[in-house]
């Protein structure tokens, strides 16, 4: 067997005669130099450099690595050269590729400071609250439920015309799930209302104690393109996955992790796809998916109150759960995430993903509701509203009397304990492409996954028996069959 110290020498005499060759004059050196073209650019490092480059050191190494490593063993030799030794294709080559990675560490110190994703910077702490000195603060009352308004357990529809459209779906429509009990419709009454957040206007509520209980930022995102991109995200999602909530309107369907379905018991990555569809296809959409979230998670860690975020960094610290990484088992890119920017793509590694689950929704509207969460904040972000205020699709929050008009680009940070509902849009509920859309992603977790979670991994319980708990009490069959396992 090769001993360690030949094979670097090995190594270093292949990269020597690879060096040679490339600088000089011979027919099959100018042919080598066309054929890299640029050899040392970023594209190069992943491919054809890598695959020119290895038949000279081959011998050098027990098994063939990837491009990337090759590459970098390459440049360690080619750094140490003197200078009149480095060809003159490569040396302008490097001097690009440098050129490159330091215009990318710009582009992506611009942007953190820009769309402001480092909750921990100066800058970033500064225009946080220069932000929020600038939303006005309402004092809210606690209304108990006979007088809270919206009433519970209600669909709530804005104008009369949506109203006529709904009503037969709602009242006679095909259920699909019999067990679940029909509600009556409701036209909100604006005069009843304590609060009414227009589109455009940002609001802060605080309790009678002074304790913020819920928080509406408009224009959340300061970058257009990357709210086009999320809203892009969030609807090919709805397109392809399947919806958890059929009894609902419109369609919000899951992203994350899965305790799995009865039939096929595991935690996983969330497997609810409407069709089969390629594994490089699906890793994509699963990584772009949870890009989406990163984005939205650490928007919110420079945006919103510590009180919110540190909520979910508890929840996650105690439990032990994984963020939303489809890398973290079963390889592929963990801790990462991509976004475009008005300069192109940035890659942040190493990065602080979002919380486990969460939900993608297209025109999505539920009765007033309430839900027991692991945490007490949810957060969701609207990132396309194409509609008039008389349409509908509005967010209540019925123990303060409260309506938020939707709007384009709007971050909603409320407590989902709090009986709450989206209403009724002025959409016919069987037309599949509807001139007005409102579409988004939210951060909301199963009630039973912390405890299902903790059992599972102290072996306490088997797989079946957790996902069992799972998707009892609070959750639907639908979404047993939506995971699709």
């Amino acid at each position: 067997m090769t001993s360690v110290r030949q094979r670097k020498r090995d190594r270093r005499e292949g990269f020597e005669e690879f060096t040679k060759l490339l600088a000089g004059d011979t027919e099959e050196a100018g042919s080598l130099r066309d054929e890299l073209e640029d050899p040392l650019s970023p594209e190069n490092s992943n491919g054809q450099f890598a695959t020119v480059l290895y038949p000279y050191v081959q011998s050098s190494y027990t098994e063939e690595p990837s491009a990337r490593v090759l590459f970098s063993d390459y440049l360690s030799y080619f750094n140490k050269l003197d200078q009149e030794d480095k060809p003159f294709l490569i040396l302008h080559a490097n001097a690009v590729r440098e050129r490159a990675s330091q215009d990318r560490s710009w582009q992506r110190y611009s942007f953190v400071k820009r769309i402001l994703v480092n909750p921990s910077s100066k800058t970033v702490k500064a225009r946080r609250e220069k932000l929020h000195d600038a939303i006005p603060t309402y004092r809210v009352v606690s209304w108990c439920e006979e007088e809270e308004y919206p009433p519970r357990n209600v669909w709530l529809y804005d104008c009369q015309l949506a109203g006529l459209k709904w009503r037969e779906h709602i009242s006679t429509g095909k259920q699909p799930d019999q067990r679940v009990k029909r509600k009556e419709m409701h036209k909100v009454d604006p005069s009843k209302l304590d609060y009414d957040i227009k589109a455009g206007e940002s609001a802060r509520f605080v309790n009678e104690q002074g304790e913020l209980v819920m928080l509406i930022i408009r224009d959340f995102c300061a970058s257009d393109k990357m709210t086009q991109w999320a809203d892009a995200v969030a609807n090919r999602n709805v397109d392809v996955r399947k919806s958890i909530r059929l009894e609902d309107a419109g369609s919000i369907v899951m992203s994350g992790w899965s305790a799995g379905s009865r039939s096929s018991p595991n935690f996983h990555w969330v497997k609810n796809l409407r069709r089969r569809i390629g594994d490089d296809e699906d890793r994509k959409l699963a990584y772009e998916g949870s890009s989406a979230f990163a984005l939205l998670w650490n928007l919110a860690r420079g945006l919103l109150p510590p009180i919110i975020t540190s909520d979910f960094d508890e929840f996650i610290s105690s439990s032990g759960i994984y963020r939303m990484d489809p890398g973290a088992i079963g390889g592929g890119r963990s801790a990462e995430y991509t976004v475009p920017t008005e300069d192109g793509e940035i890659t942040f590694k190493n990065a602080e993903m979002a919380p486990p689950c969460g939900v993608f929704a297209r025109n999505y509207a539920r009765a007033t509701h309430n839900e027991v969460q692991p945490h007490k904040w949810a957060i969701a972000w609207t990132t396309k509203r194409k509609g008039y205020s008389v349409d509908g699709g509005h967010f209540y929050n019925c123990r303060y009397r409260i309506r938020v008009q939707g709007g384009h680009n709007t971050l909603v940070a409320w407590q989902p304990s709090d009986f709450h509902a989206t209403s009724l849009q002025n959409v016919d509920p069987h037309d599949e492409n509807p001139s007005f859309v409102q579409s988004g992603l939210a951060i909301v977790t199963s009630p039973r996954i912390r405890g299902v979670f903790e059992k599972y991994w102290a072996k306490k319980i088997t797989a079946t028996e957790a996902v069992e708990e799972c998707f009892t009490e609070g959750y639907q069959d639908e979404e047993i069959s939506a995971a699709n396992v």
